[in-house]
């Protein structure tokens, strides 16, 4: 999963995905660098679910599945109801 990733053109709203670049350990940074308190919590391997939650307190869960080739993942806060189309960016 560690790489970066960027939502999709109609995801345009969302400048919390813009940039989001996972390590290899699950922590992750986004929102082009503000955000460095991301991990990523497997839910479900066999499904490849995750989620996407910062670690301060109140934060929000972003549910994702990711697909098969490793290349897409699909979700959405669970809170707002906003959804995301995120594709791993190229190294």
């Amino acid at each position: 999963m560690g790489s970066t990733w960027e939502p999709a053109p109609e995801d345009h709203h969302s400048a919390w995905m813009t940039g989001m670049t996972i390590a290899a350990d699950g922590t992750f940074v986004t929102k082009r660098g503000e955000l460095t308190d991301g991990l990523v919590r497997v839910l479900s391997a066999s499904e490849r679910r995750v989620n996407l939650k910062r670690t301060c307190a109140d934060s929000n869960d972003h549910v994702f599945m990711v697909e098969d080739d490793g290349l897409v993942m699909r979700g959405s806060c669970i809170q707002s109801g906003c959804t995301w189309t995120l594709t791993k960016q190229q190294d």
